[in-house]
């Protein structure tokens, strides 16, 4: 009889479920996760400005990603370029495109909300949801309920 139960996969199997269920975390593969940040809805009122992004550069990668009414569309960052300036995907969840765009700032929680709100406000005619994901390994995962 083969009634071996592998304690540390079943630890690591709850703490995945607890981190999807409480936080919404999404597992990409053995040790990659997303996060859910920032979330913004389309019924946000416009921003004018950022100083993260000039808008004319984030309303062209937009339109290329053809969002409709009640679409989703995630952020995340793809590689860091330089100190303070990142290579960002903008992803239109329904269709598979993506567009990525250079911003400039630290990325911090305030900085992703205004992205994260400025792209709703870009799509404030359809109904849209905006969230911003982090990456994290287990560790990060775990440390959430430690």
């Amino acid at each position: 009889m083969n009634n071996v139960i592998d304690i540390k996969s079943k630890k690591i199997e709850m703490i995945e479920k607890k981190a999807f269920e409480e936080y919404g975390v999404i597992k990409l593969n053995e040790d990659s996760y997303m996060v859910p940040s920032n979330v913004a809805y389309s019924e946000e009122e416009i921003i004018k400005e950022s100083s993260l992004i000039e808008l004319v550069v984030l309303e062209e990668a937009i339109k290329k990603l053809e969002v409709e009414d009640n679409e989703y569309i995630g952020l995340n960052l793809k590689e860091i370029i330089q100190k303070d300036e990142y290579i960002l995907e903008i992803v239109n969840i329904n269709k598979s495109k993506v567009e990525k765009i250079t911003v400039k700032g630290k990325l911090n929680y305030d900085e992703r909300e205004e992205l994260v709100e400025l792209i709703a406000a870009l799509n404030k005619n359809k109904k849209v949801k905006v969230t911003f994901w982090l990456h994290y390994n287990y560790e990060m995962i775990k440390n959430l309920f430690d």
